[in-house]
């Protein structure tokens, strides 16, 4: 990791513990490759620190994560709000986020839904009435992040 970077995510870590004062609870979120999210809370005591072979997370009185870097493809802070999660409830979930061209879930439950995508404006991009699993071609959509509705199911991600 550079210079720059460990800037950067050292500016990130200070920002999110000012922000501390106005929320009861904010998170430090790892997520892997394939989406598990493995997730802290971030206090201002909260140590996050680069060591050679993993990203480690450490809390006064609990013990210390450590996620290898093989198995991190983010890191976030997270502020618990109100707002829905935008995650289905269900086994639904995305095979790959950020998306190329085919949009593909896992979980499907096997019936007929209907299913549409729209922008984080509310415009309408593709819909279909009887969607049954298959891979959706997102293609002719422009690169940007996008909410996905399949019945009462909502999930974001991001078009490449």
């Amino acid at each position: 990791m550079n210079r720059q970077t460990t800037s950067l995510l050292t500016a990130g870590v200070i920002a999110a513990a000012t922000a501390l004062s106005a929320s009861a609870e904010m998170l430090v979120r790892v997520q892997d490759a394939v989406g598990n999210d493995v997730t802290a809370p971030l206090k201002l005591t909260t140590r996050i620190s680069f060591g050679q072979a993993a990203i480690e997370i450490a809390n006064e009185g609990a013990a210390t994560l450590a996620i290898p870097y093989a198995d991190a493809l983010s890191i976030s802070f997270v502020t618990p709000s109100s707002v829905a999660p935008v995650l289905a409830d269900s086994g639904l979930r995305l095979k790959h986020n950020p998306v190329g061209d085919q949009l593909e879930l896992t979980g499907y439950a096997g019936t007929p839904s209907a299913m549409s995508i729209s922008s984080l404006s509310g415009l309408r991009m593709m819909s279909l009435a009887n969607w049954t699993g298959e891979a959706i071609d997102v293609s002719s959509i422009a690169p940007g992040i996008y909410i996905l509705n399949i019945d009462s199911k909502t999930i974001k991600f991001i078009k490449q």
